[in-house]
């Protein structure tokens, strides 16, 4: 391999390796907000508030 291969190869490896971080991140976040909007919605429900499912009917 040539020197200016490797040194694509290695960014793009790189690269690849940011993206997945990213995801998980990504991942994450998404998790906390689950979790998040399903505690509203429990809290909603046990003082006979309307969820924001049922108040959009």
């Amino acid at each position: 391999m040539h020197i200016g291969e490797e040194v694509a190869f290695i960014e793009i490896l790189r690269r690849e390796v940011e993206e997945k971080d990213g995801e998980a991140e990504v991942s994450a976040i998404r998790r906390e907000r689950d979790r998040i909007r399903k505690r509203k919605s429990r809290l909603c429900r046990k003082h006979g508030l309307k969820t924001r499912r049922e108040s959009n009917r």
